[in-house]
């Protein structure tokens, strides 16, 4: 123990002895354990942890193989969803989401919250249930319908501070007042677009959606499903 002391003496007055060396030293390690950390949330997020859902293997992403771009795997344009779904035969629901993001007003610090709009059956394609309340309603992806909101377990936790009162509340997001429905359970994380979705709300279609299929940036999702071109969602 004494010769352990000893040497950590040493090597402080060596460090001090040469700032400009310590401080690349430190500044090298600081690095390198911040890079692991974050290497390891991804591999945790996407490898280690269990999926958010029931059986997985039933889910996958559908995409669109983009030829004119050399793009094998490309996300999917708003036309081809809606024909996708309504035309299709093979899957028992089809989903979208679409990423988003959410000006939030509240009385304390305004926040830039990450959302997805999802279309109708988008948690039941998960097999999932809010944690309190409920998912959207039918009705609810008609225009002037649509100003409610589910949120994830972290952000009911970290803005809202787990008050299970949230339910039936009206937050101001986006400058429209917008009424909390849901919450959903811890285990259900996703990072369709590449960060984690704190709130989900309903994507109505419009006849612009209708129109477009060169914009590809609807994330695709099915369950019961047999594809060779089709992948588990991360």
């Amino acid at each position: 123990m004494r010769t352990l002391w000893q040497d950590l003496q040493y090597s402080v007055r060596m460090l001090l002895k040469h700032p400009g060396f310590t401080l690349i030293a430190v500044s090298t390690l600081a690095l390198g354990i911040g890079a692991n950390a974050a290497i390891f949330s991804i591999i945790n997020a996407v490898l280690l942890r269990p999926p958010p859902y029931s059986e997985p293997d039933q889910i996958v992403t559908l995409w669109e193989n983009n030829t004119k771009e050399n793009i094998a795997r490309d996300d999917v344009s708003p036309a081809n969803v809606l024909d996708w779904r309504e035309r299709q035969r093979v899957f028992s629901e089809i989903a979208f989401a679409n990423p988003h993001s959410l000006d939030y007003a509240g009385s304390d610090e305004p926040e830039v919250i990450r959302a997805a709009l999802v279309s109708q059956g988008f948690f039941q394609v998960f097999g999932a249930s809010a944690l309190y309340g409920r998912a959207f309603l039918a009705e609810e992806y008609e225009a002037g319908k649509n100003q409610v909101v589910v949120l994830s377990h972290g952000i009911w936790q970290r803005r809202f501070g787990g008050d299970k009162n949230i339910i039936g509340r009206t937050l101001m997001l986006d400058g429209q007042p917008t009424t909390v429905v849901g919450v959903m359970p811890p285990e259900f994380r996703l990072y369709l677009f590449d960060l984690e979705e704190e709130v989900w709300s309903p994507q109505v279609p419009n006849d612009v959606m209708k129109q477009q299929r060169k914009a590809t940036y609807f994330k695709l999702l099915s369950d019961d499903a047999d594809s060779a071109q089709a992948r588990p969602p991360l």
